[in-house]
């Protein structure tokens, strides 16, 4: 990897927030956009006294402090809000597609809310006509919103859909698609011709899954279409047009697997404007749990990835930066460490890019109870300013002097939150401690990985001079440091 210069400053955070302190199990953020003020997440939720799916919507300030959260729903009706980059800002406000769930029946949902998370309309493309169906993303251009999902019919396969519908709410076009015995859509893109593109999954057989990208016109018709991935289950493709006219999707390639468990890398492959793969390449090491839920075009024809990372001490959130020609520039993985003895996943939905070149994701962390997650990094992925000039550390050979690390923590003097980059030539043997004003042990976490983004909460301990180091068992300290906690 080139070294390059320490980015311009940008406010970096890590935010964890429980919507309305429900404490509800499958509290996720989907989708980020940024405000005049800060940032808008819509994100799943739940309503604190019947427990139903609600869709939530949360402000927070360039800090990365919650300001404001609502909610809509329905007594008695659970609402889901889709799927990663899911919802569109439109006009009138948001845009979902999404699902709906009385208990009894599943299906796909339309549904336009002003600004306020007020309901304009909603509308359901099938209604009673099908046995399920379920509503991922949608997307509006020229007045016309474009909303995507699967559908199961009585005794017929599953197959992905597009509905067209107008600005009122009315359904002008339903298509769907399908090759295989279950195709399900995921995601949707706007083209610069006036058609669309879908992204989703195909089950060929009960062993052998593909990814699938669909161009179509403006009225849905399918003009071609792609299949990518390998001799086993690999997962969906989530796709972007791109200013070049072509695409870029990303998701999680297949390379082994054995009965129920299935070994995956991440993903990420460029088409033509004709459909043509220009390429496809892997990245990272492989793990049962690993995906790339979507992807942004940044305004240097770069692209950045959000998803989830496997690791032994608990799944991550991942940032994959890379070039139009699919070269990794580089890639951060995120958690909140936790007590040792607790199991975490950390999962990153999306991902945009801010004015400044920064760049802010949404997704969900638990470590058994599940919340949303925001987290703000400078251009080059760092919550702490200046981690990539020491990533060369993680990026040496296996051949190479295995006594190299970095600690970089970030800030100090802090209030809320410290964040701590971790660089290391080989796997991490040590973890951190957190020693109090007097002396006593009040938290250590271990790093799982060579390269590596911290963060550690600091709003339940006192003001005071505290001390941080990194312990090896036979080396002993490795590193120590004073932080100050105002």
């Amino acid at each position: 990897m080139v070294l390059q210069g320490i980015s311009s400053p940008a406010q970096t955070f890590s935010t964890r927030n429980d919507f309305n302190n429900a404490q509800g199990p499958d509290e996720m953020g989907w989708t980020l956009v940024r405000s005049d003020s800060g940032y808008l997440v819509i994100q799943a939720c739940e309503d604190t006294m019947n427990l139903f799916l609600r869709v939530g919507l949360a402000h927070l300030s360039q800090n990365g402090t919650v300001s404001e959260i609502r909610s809509f729903g329905q007594d008695g009706l659970a609402l889901y809000v889709g799927w990663a980059n899911g919802t569109v800002r439109s006009p009138q406000g948001f845009t979902l597609c999404g699902s709906t769930d009385d208990g009894t029946d599943n299906r796909a949902i339309v549904w336009q809310l002003d600004e306020e998370l007020d309901s304009l309309w909603m509308l359901e493309p099938y209604e009673d006509t099908v046995d399920f169906s379920g509503g991922t993303m949608a997307r509006s251009k020229n007045g016309v919103i474009a909303a995507v999902g699967g559908v199961w019919h009585t005794g017929q396969s599953g197959r992905a859909f597009l509905a067209l519908v107008d600005p009122s709410g009315i359904l002008q076009n339903l298509t769907e698609y399908g090759t295989s015995m279950r195709d399900f859509a995921v995601s949707v893109d706007t083209c610069s011709d006036g058609g669309f593109v879908i992204g989703g999954d195909s089950w060929l057989t009960g062993t052998d899954h593909d990814g699938f990208i669909i161009k179509t016109d403006a009225a849905g018709f399918q003009e071609w279409r792609r299949d990518l991935g390998g001799p086993y289950r690999d997962s969906y493709l989530s796709v972007i047009s791109t200013s070049d006219g072509g695409y870029i999707a990303v998701g999680a390639y297949a390379t082994y697997q054995s009965g129920f468990s299935t070994y995956y890398r991440l993903y990420a492959a460029r088409l033509n404007a004709n459909g043509d793969l220009i390429w496809e390449k892997q990245y990272g090491q492989q793990g049962t749990v690993n995906e790339l839920s979507s992807v942004t075009e940044l305004h240097d024809g770069t692209f950045i990835a959000a998803g989830l990372y496997p690791s032994s001490g608990g799944d991550k959130g991942v940032l994959l930066k890379f070039a139009a020609n699919g070269d990794s520039l580089w890639m951060r993985t995120f958690r909140h460490p936790p007590l040792d003895s607790v199991f975490s996943v950390h999962w990153l939905r999306h991902v945009v890019e801010d004015t400044d070149g920064s760049l802010v994701a949404t997704g969900s962390c638990n470590d058994g109870q599940q919340d949303l997650w925001v987290i703000r990094v400078d251009s080059f992925g760092c919550l702490v300013p200046g981690c990539q000039l020491y990533d060369h550390i993680a990026e040496q050979p296996s051949t190479a002097s295995k006594s190299d690390l970095n600690f970089m923590l970030y800030p100090n003097p802090a209030t809320g939150h410290v964040y701590i980059s971790f660089r290391s030539a080989g796997p991490p043997k040590g973890e951190f401690r957190l020693y109090d004003p007097k002396g006593a042990l009040v938290r250590r976490f271990a790093p799982t990985s060579r390269s590596e983004e911290l963060e550690i909460a600091l709003t339940q301990y006192p003001s005071g001079s505290y001390l941080i180091c990194y312990v090896e068992s036979i080396q002993g300290v490795r590193w120590a440091q004073t932080l100050i906690k105002e």
